[in-house]
């Protein structure tokens, strides 16, 4: 079976799996040739990271690459040692000017990623931006590398990647309106200019060490081989006041990073555990429902909330219900009122309340629904708090005209009343991910069922490589 001659290809039933030196690729539903060209594209990145800018790496990542209809494709560092590649359709595998997505230049940022990983962690002393341009500017330097090695034949379409590198990267510098990260890219490339790129891995871990410490930088800096000029003064210090006054994170007490502007994907994905069908309840303040959502890895941004049920009785603006977005202690990150046109109407159904602007989220969220915002008592520190309810108080008391519904097909039984009463559906053929209680407050497993609330997520497009570059 044909191969580059640094390594072997074998083929399994079904799934590729390809050797390199420096590289493991296992496919699925990919051709051949282009599950060849990413080994090539991982074994050389890899080498070229090691070897010309002092970075760690596994000594062998591993590339898993599906190609399935059933994908939404992106890119992510799925493990320290493995990076997944996900693609829809087979057109997908082009280079970039041919309709093709950024398969290239993203495998070379996520290996970025790998290394940044493994030296300095999620270093939550550096913005955004200065992250993000890090890994841009090693993928435009080892996109010259790759058309260096392998001209026209880096891709099995024989695109041209000379122009796709550091030209590229300065003719963005050189425009106004540009994103932050270019212009961090461009602050880690004048770096390279002041000292031996090959110092770029120690120069991170000994800031990282440095700030983590809470030791001054220049001092670390100053330390490292070839800082320093023949008459031994330092060669990095205004790199590093400008560097500072950009791209560090100043106040300890705020580390959250400076974001640009959101470009969402518009390619939602709902987030659910019913199946469309359940019995209605009664909710209350006290015992608001509460569902439990572990998000897919990387960032999203949650953007509606669907809720399936309906409200009785005379409803005004402060009687409406309140979603809200809490971490997994409960901890609020975002709450929107119900609008009133949303809640129109006794039918229960399926309502969806938009959060504009969308709230970033990550990792393990909860959605609560409280009948109204004003019940909700949020603690002043913004800790879990004990629940405002004990053994004592009285638990939720199901409805007793609750009935069997599908979509919105089945009306409620019984009569209005004056009182607005907030009935949510509990599907009971699914259990373990909801609670009652309270945002801001802790909360108790909730075990007749999950509550009917789904939570719609997109992702930041400019985040994901594979669909876009600066």
């Amino acid at each position: 079976m044909p191969h580059d001659g640094r390594g072997q290809t074998r083929k399994s039933n079904g799934p590729i799996e390809i050797i390199r030196e420096r590289a493991l690729v296992k496919s699925e539903g990919v051709p051949r040739e282009f599950a060849d060209a990413m080994a090539n594209v991982v074994d050389t990145v890899v080498g070229f990271y090691r070897d010309e800018f002092g970075l760690d790496l596994p000594a062998r990542p591993t590339l898993l690459a599906t190609l399935a209809k059933s994908n939404r494709p992106g890119v992510l560092l799925s493990g320290p040692e493995e990076i997944t590649l996900l693609l829809s359709r087979i057109d997908q595998l082009k280079s970039p000017k041919q309709d093709g997505l950024f398969n290239v230049y993203a495998l070379a940022v996520e290996l970025g990623e790998m290394a940044k990983q493994r030296m300095i962690g999620d270093a939550k002393w550096m913005t955004d931006q200065a992250s993000k341009g890090l890994t841009h500017y090693l993928a435009s330097e080892a996109t010259d590398r790759l058309n260096a090695v392998y001209s026209r034949n880096v891709w099995p379409d024989k695109a041209d990647y000379a122009g796709e590198g550091l030209r590229l990267l300065e003719q963005r510098l050189r425009k106004g309106n540009r994103p932050a990260m270019v212009d961090a890219a461009g602050q880690w490339q004048e770096l390279t200019r002041l000292q031996d790129r090959k110092s770029l891995g120690p120069l991170l871990a000994a800031m990282n060490k440095a700030i983590n410490e809470k030791q001054p930088i220049e001092t670390a800096i100053a330390a490292l081989p070839g800082a320093t000029d023949s008459r031994g003064r330092p060669k990095l210090d205004r790199w590093l006041r400008d560097f500072r006054s950009e791209l560090i994170v100043q106040d300890d007490a705020k580390p959250a990073r400076r974001k640009g502007s959101v470009q969402l994907r518009n390619d939602p994905v709902t987030l659910r555990h019913d199946d469309n069908r359940g019995l209605l309840e009664v909710v209350s303040a006290a015992d608001a429902p509460v569902v439990f959502y572990q998000l897919p890895a990387g960032e999203w941004y949650v953007t509606g909330v669907r809720i399936f049920g309906a409200m009785e009785g005379r409803t005004t603006r402060d009687s409406l219900p309140t979603v809200w977005i809490c971490d997994r202690d409960m901890r609020p990150i975002a709450s929107t009122p119900v609008p009133p046109g949303v809640m129109r109407g006794t039918s229960p159904r399926w309502r969806e309340v938009r959060f504009s602007p969308a709230a970033a989220v990550a990792g393990e969220i909860t959605v609560c629904v409280t009948p109204s915002g004003e019940d909700a008592v949020i603690p002043q520190s913004g800790k879990p708090a004990q629940s405002p309810t004990d053994e004592s108080s009285p638990a939720v008391q199901p409805d007793t005209t609750k009935t069997k519904t599908r979509g919105n097909e089945k009306k409620f039984e019984d009569a209005q009343s004056t009182e607005p009463v907030l009935k949510i559906g509990l599907d009971d053929s699914s259990k373990g991910h909801s609670a009652v209680g309270t945002p801001g407050w802790s909360v108790r497993p909730y075990e007749k069922g999950d509550w009917m609330i789904q939570v719609i997520v997109d992702s930041d497009r400019t985040a994901d490589p594979l669909l876009w570059r600066p």
